[in-house]
C-alpha cells in the first residue's frame, strides 16, 4: 500500500507535465484534477470520433480490426462492444503485478496522454483514470507482456481494473474491483468505442518506469558525488583532473559541469594543496572520476527530453486531428528514443557502479592506499571488507547483463503488421533495476570510505560535506571492528539513499 495523500495537487493538461509530477503523483499519492483546457481537447476529439462512426468511414481500431484484422470491417453492431472486446483480447501479460509506484505513474502518463486531445477517448474514460488514482485504487497489473509496439497487453489489464474486473491492491491484499468501487462509492467505467484502443494502445508503463528510474538517478547521483569526494579524501588523491582548465581542455558534453559539481565538494580540503596528494597520478577511477561523471550528465541530458515529451503526449494509434476532423492512422505508440535513452542510461549507472567499486577496492588495497589491508582490524583473523566486495562483484555481473541492449529485434506478429519491436517497456525495466544495483555500490562505497577516512584520523580537516556524510553513515553502519555480516547493513544505507 502506499502512504497517505501528501504530495501537491497535479494539473493535468494545464501545461507539459513534468518528472517531478509524475513522482508526485506516483509516489507522493498527490491529487489529479484535469484543467478545463484538457477537457475541452477531449470533448473536441471525441466530437470528431462520434462524426466517424456516424460516416461509418474506416477507421483504424474504431470501425476496423486491430493489426492484422484491419483490413476487416466491423459490423455496425459490434462497434459499442468493440472497446471491451479489444480490452479483454489483450488482458494477456502475466508474472509478478507491477510496483504501485510504476501503476499510478502508468494511469497518470495515460491520463495526460488523453488530456493532449489526440486519443479520442470518452471523457468518461479520462476521469476514471483520475477518480482511480484520487481514491488510492492500485489495479493488479501483471508485468511481463509488452514488446515495445505500445504496452498493449499490459495496459489492458488497466482498462478491465476500469471496467470493473481484476483486482486491486488494498491494505489487507488483493480484492476484487467490484467490491473496491463499491467500497469507495464509484463506479465502474462503460467504455464507449475508441475508449478501449485509448487505455491500451500507449506506451505508459515504460514511459512511467523509466521517468521514475530517471527520477531516481537524479538524486542517485548528488550521492554519488559525495561519495566519491569522500573516497578521494580517503585515498589523499591528487584534485587536478578536476580543475576547470583541464576539463576545459577536454570539452566533450558532460565533463565540465560534473567536475565542477565534485570539484565543488572540496571547499576546504587540503587536498586543495597539490602538495598534499600522496601521488602525482592515481588509478584511474579517481583521475577519470569527471570524466565519467560527465558521461552519466550527457546521458541524462539525452534522456530527459525525451521523458518531458512522452509523459506529455498521446502517443495514440490513430489520431484525431480536431482542426482537420480526421482520424489518420500513427507511428507514435512507437518509443524508440525512450529505449535507446533507457539503454543509454542503463550503460552510464553500470559504468558509475563499477567506478565506485574500483574506488572503494583500491582504499582496501594496501599497496594504493597506505592504509591496512582490506581495513582489517588488529587481530590476524580479520576479514575486513573481502567478503563484502565478493558480493559487489555480483551485483557488478548482474549490471553487465541489464545493460545488453534489447532495442529494435526484428520479428513477425500480427500476421506480419508488426515487424519491428524497440522493447521500451523491458529497456526501462532494466534502468529500474540497474538503478537498485547502483544505489547498493554507492552505499557500499560509502561504507568503505567513511572506514578508510577514520584510519587516516584527519577528519577535522575534512570539508563539512565529507564530515555530514560520514556522520549519516555512522548512524546506519557501526565502525568495521569485529567480522560480521554487512550485506544488511549496506541495504539499510542503501534504503536510506533512496528516501533522501
Amino acid at each position: 500500500m502506499t502512504d497517505p495523500f501528501v504530495g501537491d495537487p497535479v494539473v493535468v493538461g494545464e501545461g507539459s507535465a513534468s518528472l517531478a509530477d509524475l513522482e508526485a503523483v506516483a509516489r507522493a499519492n498527490a491529487t489529479v484534477s484535469l484543467a478545463s483546457a484538457a477537457v475541452s481537447r477531449i470533448e473536441r476529439a471525441r466530437a470528431v470520433v462520434t462524426r466517424a462512426l456516424a460516416s461509418g468511414e474506416a477507421v483504424y481500431g474504431l470501425t476496423t480490426g486491430l493489426g492484422e484484422r484491419v483490413s476487416e470491417r466491423l459490423p455496425e453492431d459490434v462497434l459499442q462492444r468493440y472497446s471491451i472486446d479489444t480490452l479483454r483480447a489483450r488482458a494477456n501479460s502475466v508474472g509478478a503485478p507491477l510496483p504501485v509506484d510504476i501503476v499510478r505513474g502508468t494511469m497518470f502518463v495515460r491520463l495526460t496522454g488523453l488530456a493532449a486531445g489526440y486519443a479520442g477517448a470518452s471523457l468518461e474514460a479520462a476521469s476514471a483514470l483520475r477518480d482511480w488514482l484520487n481514491a488510492g485504487l492500485h489495479p493488479r497489473i501483471p508485468g511481463s507482456g509488452s514488446i515495445g509496439a505500445s504496452d498493449l497487453c499490459v495496459m489492458a489489464h488497466l482498462g478491465l481494473a476500469l471496467m470493473g474486473e481484476g483486482q486491486v491492491v488494498t491494505a489487507d491484499g488483493w480484492q476484487p474491483v467490484g467490491d473496491a468501487l463499491a467500497a469507495h462509492g464509484m463506479s465502474a467505467l462503460t467504455p464507449s468505442p475508441k475508449d478501449g484502443l485509448a487505455l491500451c494502445g500507449a506506451s505508459s508503463v515504460a514511459v512511467a518506469t523509466a521517468g521514475l528510474a530517471t527520477r531516481d538517478i537524479y538524486k542517485l547521483y548528488a550521492r554519488a558525488l559525495d561519495a566519491c569526494a569522500l573516497s578521494m579524501e580517503a585515498f589523499e588523491a591528487n584534485l587536478s583532473p578536476l580543475l576547470p582548465d583541464v576539463a576545459a581542455a577536454h570539452a566533450v558534453p558532460g565533463q565540465q559541469m560534473a567536475s565542477e559539481k565534485l570539484y565543488g565538494r572540496f571547499a576546504g580540503s587540503v587536498l586543495l594543496d597539490r602538495n598534499n596528494a600522496r601521488r602525482v597520478q592515481d588509478p584511474l577511477s579517481f583521475r577519470c572520476a569527471g570524466v565519467n561523471f560527465g558521461a552519466l550528465e550527457a546521458a541524462l541530458d539525452f534522456m530527459h527530453p525525451v521523458l518531458a515529451a512522452e509523459i506529455s503526449l498521446s502517443g495514440d494509434n490513430p489520431a484525431v486531428l480536431v482542426d482537420s476532423e480526421v482520424m489518420l492512422s500513427t507511428g507514435n505508440f512507437q518509443t524508440p528514443l525512450l529505449t535507446l535513452g533507457s539503454e543509454l542510461l542503463t550503460k552510464a549507472v553500470a559504468q558509475q557502479a563499477a567506478s565506485a567499486v574500483s574506488r572503494a577496492a583500491a582504499l582496501l588495497t594496501g599497496r594504493l592506499s597506505d592504509l591496512p589491508h582490506i581495513l582489517r582490524t588488529e587481530h590476524g583473523g580479520s576479514s575486513g571488507f573481502a567478503p563484502l566486495m565478493k558480493v559487489a562483484d555480483a551485483l557488478l555481473a548482474e549490471l553487465r547483463h541489464l545493460s545488453q541492449p534489447v532495442s529494435y529485434e526484428a520479428r513477425w506478429t500480427a500476421d506480419g503488421v508488426e515487424d519491428e519491436l524497440t522493447n521500451s517497456h523491458l529497456s526501462a525495466q532494466n534502468l529500474r533495476e540497474a538503478v537498485i544495483r547502483w544505489r547498493l555500490l554507492v552505499a557500499l562505497e560509502m561504507m568503505v570510505a567513511t572506514e578508510a577516512m577514520e584510519r587516516r584520523n584527519r577528519d577535522a580537516q575534512l570539508p563539512e560535506s565529507s564530515r555530514a556524510l560520514m556522520k549519516a553513515v555512522r548512524s546506519e553502519v557501526d565502525p568495521l571492528g569485529a567480522d560480521r555480516p554487512l550485506g544488511v547493513e549496506m541495504e539499510r544505507l542503501a534504503a536510506t539513499l533512496a528516501e533522501a
